[in-house]
Protein backbone atom coordinates (compact mmCIF):
# COMPACT_ATOMS: atom_id res chain seq x y z
CA UNK A 1 0.00 0.00 0.00
CA UNK A 2 2.59 2.66 1.24
CA UNK A 3 4.22 1.35 -2.73
CA UNK A 4 1.26 2.61 -4.47
CA UNK A 5 1.02 5.92 -2.70
CA UNK A 6 4.35 7.04 -3.52
CA UNK A 7 3.71 6.03 -7.37
CA UNK A 8 0.88 8.15 -7.14
CA UNK A 9 3.29 10.85 -5.81
CA UNK A 10 5.97 10.46 -8.11
CA UNK A 11 2.86 10.66 -11.15
CA UNK A 12 0.86 13.25 -9.59
CA UNK A 13 4.36 15.52 -9.62
CA UNK A 14 5.31 14.71 -13.37
CA UNK A 15 1.85 16.07 -14.46
CA UNK A 16 2.39 19.16 -12.52
CA UNK A 17 5.22 19.97 -14.53
CA UNK A 18 3.62 18.82 -17.65
CA UNK A 19 0.93 20.43 -17.63
CA UNK A 20 0.89 22.72 -14.82
CA UNK A 21 -2.40 21.20 -12.84
CA UNK A 22 -1.81 19.66 -9.43
CA UNK A 23 -3.83 16.59 -9.79
CA UNK A 24 -6.48 15.33 -7.13
CA UNK A 25 -4.68 13.16 -4.44
CA UNK A 26 -6.68 11.16 -2.17
CA UNK A 27 -5.98 11.37 1.72
CA UNK A 28 -4.85 8.53 3.29
CA UNK A 29 -8.64 8.13 5.51
CA UNK A 30 -10.07 7.94 1.45
CA UNK A 31 -8.06 5.10 0.65
CA UNK A 32 -9.85 2.01 1.47
CA UNK A 33 -7.92 0.40 4.14
CA UNK A 34 -6.97 -3.46 4.51
CA UNK A 35 -9.37 -4.46 6.52
CA UNK A 36 -12.61 -2.74 4.26
CA UNK A 37 -12.08 -4.76 1.52
CA UNK A 38 -11.69 -7.81 3.41
CA UNK A 39 -14.69 -7.11 4.84
CA UNK A 40 -16.16 -6.38 1.44
CA UNK A 41 -14.80 -9.51 0.00
CA UNK A 42 -16.35 -11.28 3.28
CA UNK A 43 -20.00 -9.49 2.82
CA UNK A 44 -19.90 -10.69 -0.87
CA UNK A 45 -18.87 -14.12 0.36
CA UNK A 46 -21.61 -13.61 3.08
CA UNK A 47 -24.61 -12.78 0.59
CA UNK A 48 -23.09 -15.39 -1.64
CA UNK A 49 -23.82 -18.02 1.25
CA UNK A 50 -26.90 -16.74 1.73
CA UNK A 51 -28.37 -17.32 -1.45
CA UNK A 52 -27.27 -20.48 -1.30
CA UNK A 53 -28.25 -21.12 1.75
CA UNK A 54 -31.77 -19.58 0.00
CA UNK A 55 -31.51 -21.84 -2.52
CA UNK A 56 -30.67 -25.36 -0.62
CA UNK A 57 -33.59 -24.39 1.37
CA UNK A 58 -35.67 -23.89 -2.05
CA UNK A 59 -34.57 -27.35 -3.31
CA UNK A 60 -35.39 -28.98 -0.14
CA UNK A 61 -39.00 -27.46 0.26
CA UNK A 62 -39.45 -28.59 -3.59
CA UNK A 63 -38.09 -31.98 -2.78
CA UNK A 64 -40.65 -31.78 0.01
CA UNK A 65 -43.40 -30.64 -1.79
CA UNK A 66 -42.53 -33.33 -4.67
CA UNK A 67 -42.89 -36.20 -1.55
CA UNK A 68 -46.19 -34.55 -0.06
CA UNK A 69 -46.90 -35.10 -4.24
CA UNK A 70 -46.02 -38.82 -4.30
CA UNK A 71 -47.18 -39.49 -0.76
CA UNK A 72 -50.38 -37.99 -2.13
CA UNK A 73 -50.51 -39.63 -5.11
CA UNK A 74 -49.91 -43.31 -3.76
CA UNK A 75 -52.37 -42.42 -1.07
CA UNK A 76 -55.42 -41.41 -3.65
CA UNK A 77 -54.39 -44.11 -5.78
CA UNK A 78 -54.86 -46.75 -3.00
CA UNK A 79 -57.93 -45.01 -1.72
CA UNK A 80 -59.77 -45.42 -5.21
CA UNK A 81 -58.51 -49.20 -5.28
CA UNK A 82 -60.06 -49.41 -2.04
CA UNK A 83 -63.38 -47.97 -3.20
CA UNK A 84 -63.57 -49.91 -6.10
CA UNK A 85 -63.11 -52.99 -4.21
CA UNK A 86 -65.76 -51.86 -1.80
CA UNK A 87 -68.01 -51.18 -4.96
CA UNK A 88 -68.05 -54.46 -5.72
CA UNK A 89 -68.56 -56.34 -2.80
CA UNK A 90 -71.04 -53.84 -2.26
CA UNK A 91 -73.28 -55.23 -5.98
CA UNK A 92 -72.13 -58.66 -5.04
CA UNK A 93 -73.91 -58.58 -2.01
CA UNK A 94 -76.64 -56.88 -3.76
CA UNK A 95 -76.94 -59.63 -6.74
CA UNK A 96 -76.96 -62.62 -3.61
CA UNK A 97 -79.92 -60.88 -1.81
CA UNK A 98 -81.81 -60.20 -5.15
CA UNK A 99 -81.33 -63.75 -6.42
CA UNK A 100 -82.58 -65.09 -2.69
CA UNK A 101 -85.67 -62.89 -2.93
CA UNK A 102 -86.47 -64.32 -6.42
CA UNK A 103 -85.85 -68.02 -5.42
CA UNK A 104 -88.08 -67.42 -1.67
CA UNK A 105 -91.69 -66.33 -2.24
CA UNK A 106 -93.14 -63.68 -1.28
CA UNK A 107 -95.18 -63.14 2.42
CA UNK A 108 -98.47 -62.93 -0.32
CA UNK A 109 -97.31 -65.82 -2.15
CA UNK A 110 -99.02 -69.19 -1.19
CA UNK A 111 -97.70 -72.24 -2.35
CA UNK A 112 -99.89 -75.40 -3.02
CA UNK A 113 -100.11 -78.42 -3.55
CA UNK A 114 -101.74 -78.63 -6.91
CA UNK A 115 -103.44 -82.15 -5.80
CA UNK A 116 -105.38 -79.93 -3.60
CA UNK A 117 -107.01 -77.60 -6.31
CA UNK A 118 -110.36 -77.86 -7.57
CA UNK A 119 -111.14 -80.13 -10.66
CA UNK A 120 -107.53 -81.76 -10.45
CA UNK A 121 -107.39 -85.47 -10.60
CA UNK A 122 -103.97 -87.12 -8.80
CA UNK A 123 -103.05 -90.47 -8.17
CA UNK A 124 -99.70 -92.56 -8.03
CA UNK A 125 -98.56 -96.28 -9.78
CA UNK A 126 -96.56 -98.46 -8.78
CA UNK A 127 -94.82 -100.79 -10.60
CA UNK A 128 -93.96 -104.44 -9.19
CA UNK A 129 -90.48 -105.31 -8.57
CA UNK A 130 -90.23 -108.26 -10.73
CA UNK A 131 -91.22 -105.86 -14.08
CA UNK A 132 -88.72 -107.01 -17.00
CA UNK A 133 -90.81 -105.68 -19.57
CA UNK A 134 -90.03 -103.39 -22.72
CA UNK A 135 -92.95 -100.24 -22.26
CA UNK A 136 -94.51 -99.50 -25.35
CA UNK A 137 -97.42 -96.87 -23.77
CA UNK A 138 -98.79 -96.05 -20.42
CA UNK A 139 -102.44 -95.45 -20.92
CA UNK A 140 -104.63 -94.30 -18.12
CA UNK A 141 -108.54 -93.82 -18.63
CA UNK A 142 -111.79 -93.86 -17.02
CA UNK A 143 -114.39 -96.57 -17.26
CA UNK A 144 -118.41 -96.65 -15.89
CA UNK A 145 -118.24 -100.18 -15.15
CA UNK A 146 -115.82 -103.14 -15.02
CA UNK A 147 -114.35 -105.69 -16.19
CA UNK A 148 -112.94 -103.07 -18.89
CA UNK A 149 -114.59 -103.94 -22.02
CA UNK A 150 -114.51 -101.34 -25.42
CA UNK A 151 -113.50 -97.95 -25.30
CA UNK A 152 -112.94 -96.15 -22.17
CA UNK A 153 -115.56 -93.21 -21.16
CA UNK A 154 -112.59 -90.62 -20.65
CA UNK A 155 -109.29 -90.50 -21.45
CA UNK A 156 -106.73 -89.29 -19.44
CA UNK A 157 -102.97 -90.17 -20.44
CA UNK A 158 -101.52 -91.97 -23.72
CA UNK A 159 -97.91 -91.81 -23.01
CA UNK A 160 -96.02 -93.53 -25.58
CA UNK A 161 -92.50 -93.07 -23.83
CA UNK A 162 -92.92 -93.65 -20.31
CA UNK A 163 -90.32 -94.42 -18.37
CA UNK A 164 -91.09 -97.94 -16.19
CA UNK A 165 -88.49 -99.75 -14.23
CA UNK A 166 -89.20 -102.23 -11.43
CA UNK A 167 -90.28 -100.74 -8.03
CA UNK A 168 -90.46 -97.87 -10.05
CA UNK A 169 -93.37 -95.10 -9.58
CA UNK A 170 -95.59 -92.76 -12.47
CA UNK A 171 -97.21 -89.77 -11.33
CA UNK A 172 -100.39 -88.83 -12.52
CA UNK A 173 -101.94 -85.56 -12.31
CA UNK A 174 -104.37 -84.52 -14.73
CA UNK A 175 -106.42 -81.23 -14.52
CA UNK A 176 -108.62 -81.16 -17.64
CA UNK A 177 -110.82 -83.26 -19.31
CA UNK A 178 -112.51 -84.86 -16.00
CA UNK A 179 -115.76 -85.16 -15.66
CA UNK A 180 -117.51 -82.75 -13.80
CA UNK A 181 -119.56 -85.34 -12.15
CA UNK A 182 -121.05 -88.98 -11.92
CA UNK A 183 -118.97 -92.20 -10.97
CA UNK A 184 -115.53 -93.70 -12.48
CA UNK A 185 -113.23 -96.33 -12.36
CA UNK A 186 -109.85 -95.05 -12.80
CA UNK A 187 -107.85 -97.72 -15.31
CA UNK A 188 -103.97 -98.25 -15.80
CA UNK A 189 -102.27 -100.10 -18.57
CA UNK A 190 -98.97 -100.64 -19.46
CA UNK A 191 -98.31 -102.33 -23.17
CA UNK A 192 -95.65 -103.92 -23.93
CA UNK A 193 -93.95 -104.21 -26.87
CA UNK A 194 -95.00 -108.39 -27.39
CA UNK A 195 -98.23 -107.30 -25.71
CA UNK A 196 -101.47 -106.29 -26.80
CA UNK A 197 -103.13 -103.25 -28.70
CA UNK A 198 -106.32 -102.30 -26.64
CA UNK A 199 -106.77 -105.80 -24.78
CA UNK A 200 -103.56 -106.04 -21.74
CA UNK A 201 -101.96 -109.64 -22.62
CA UNK A 202 -101.76 -111.58 -19.63
CA UNK A 203 -98.44 -112.24 -17.80
CA UNK A 204 -97.15 -109.33 -20.43
CA UNK A 205 -98.84 -106.32 -19.82
CA UNK A 206 -99.72 -104.64 -16.19
CA UNK A 207 -102.60 -103.41 -15.52
CA UNK A 208 -104.50 -101.46 -12.35
CA UNK A 209 -107.15 -100.35 -11.60
CA UNK A 210 -109.60 -98.59 -8.63
CA UNK A 211 -112.90 -98.49 -7.40
CA UNK A 212 -115.54 -95.89 -8.07
CA UNK A 213 -114.19 -92.49 -7.57
CA UNK A 214 -117.31 -89.57 -7.36
CA UNK A 215 -116.44 -86.75 -9.65
CA UNK A 216 -118.12 -83.53 -8.47
CA UNK A 217 -115.43 -80.90 -9.60
CA UNK A 218 -113.55 -80.83 -6.35
CA UNK A 219 -109.84 -81.88 -5.86
CA UNK A 220 -109.74 -86.00 -6.28
CA UNK A 221 -106.55 -88.10 -5.09
CA UNK A 222 -106.89 -91.68 -5.54
CA UNK A 223 -103.63 -92.12 -4.16
CA UNK A 224 -101.21 -95.14 -4.22
CA UNK A 225 -102.24 -97.62 -7.34
CA UNK A 226 -100.64 -100.98 -7.78
CA UNK A 227 -100.24 -102.31 -10.82
CA UNK A 228 -99.57 -106.21 -11.62
CA UNK A 229 -99.45 -108.41 -14.34
CA UNK A 230 -102.75 -108.71 -16.50
CA UNK A 231 -104.26 -112.13 -15.69
CA UNK A 232 -107.70 -113.91 -17.34
CA UNK A 233 -110.56 -112.70 -16.23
Amino acid sequence: MTFLRLSLLLCSALTLAACGTAPEVLLDSEYPSDSDADDEAAGDDGLSDEDTGDEDTADESTGDEGAGDDATGSDGSQGEDDDTDDQAADDEDAASEDDASEDEPSEDEVVTDPCEEDGVLCAQLVFPSQYSGNPRELAVSLYGNLPAFGPPNFVLIQDTSPSVVASGTYDIVVDSGLPSNGSYHLYAVVYDVSGGQWIPTPGVDLVAETPAITFDGSAIDAGVVTMEYSSWF
